[in-house]
């Protein structure tokens, strides 16, 4: 059986491991380097991350019908130039104007691929590969496999560019409180990793229905929090990074099972 059967099934899944790709290779330099003066962290994947995107989507372009790779080019472009502006969200160095080429640069560049694989025709002339089960299967695996990877790797992403956004980042604390000091914030590499597991963990349980288990991981962390002295900054530092945690992965577990209704059904 050839797979994959529909244009739906290509555009689901691939724009979910553009995200994949796009966090992997746009990451943050505050873990291990810091940037000027003023804290604020490098981005020098940029264009790493541009080639391998528009790498990636090409080939699904090839293998999906016409329609559908306009579609998906035009998706993974906009998911693509979200995580840009994120992770780009505290270079120094790149002015306001030069930013928006950039962004421009990657929301054009994947339609114009699209375009030009829809009018040569070049999704017709490769063989599609032959799997041992059902495309329905295929698709489940790799649209949930995908969600657990953007939901553990892009949402640090977009919490850490958020808490930038707000200046109640740990990257940023020195400008934001100076009475603050290093040791009342938690390592940026502790907080990637308890905050990847938690974010996995509620997709798990949100896909399977557990809502007790969901509410349940909740109150465990809010206990735990609430017996920790926190002082004003990293008490805000603390909640809005935890509910903007737990806002994506729901979020990313409700819309993954939308997606799989409508891919398989």
């Amino acid at each position: 059986m050839n797979w994959p059967a529909s244009s739906a099934a290509w555009l689901l899944w691939a724009h979910l491991l553009v995200w994949w790709f796009a966090i992997r290779h746009v990451r943050f330099d505050r873990d291990t380097e810091v940037g000027p003066a003023d804290g604020r962290p490098r981005n020098r994947l940029w264009a790493t991350n541009l080639a391998l995107c528009a790498a990636w989507m090409t080939a699904c372009c090839v293998a999906a019908r016409p329609f559908a790779s306009v579609m998906l080019f035009a998706l993974g472009a906009a998911a693509l130039a979200m995580l840009v502006r994120a992770g780009d969200a505290g270079r120094s160095s790149t002015t306001r104007s030069t930013h928006l080429v950039e962004v421009a640069i990657v929301a054009i560049v994947p339609v114009v691929l699209a375009l030009a694989v829809g009018m040569l025709g070049l999704q017709q002339r490769v063989v599609l590969v032959r799997w041992p089960t059902t495309d329905a299967t295929v698709t489940r695996v790799l649209v949930l496999s995908s969600a657990l990877l953007v939901v553990t790797r892009s949402g640090t992403c977009v919490v850490r560019g958020l808490l930038h956004r707000l200046r109640i980042e740990p990257g940023v604390r020195a400008g934001f409180s100076e009475g603050v000091s290093e040791s009342a914030f938690p390592s940026p590499r502790t907080g990637r990793v308890i905050g990847e597991l938690e974010r996995g963990l509620l997709l798990v349980f949100a896909l399977a229905g557990s809502y007790e288990a969901v509410g349940f991981l909740v109150a465990a962390k809010s206990f735990v929090r609430a017996r920790e002295e926190l002082d004003a900054v990293r008490a805000e530092y603390v909640v809005v990074g935890t509910l903007a945690s737990y806002a994506f992965a729901i979020g990313v577990a409700l819309g993954t099972r939308e997606l799989l209704v409508w891919s398989t059904g």
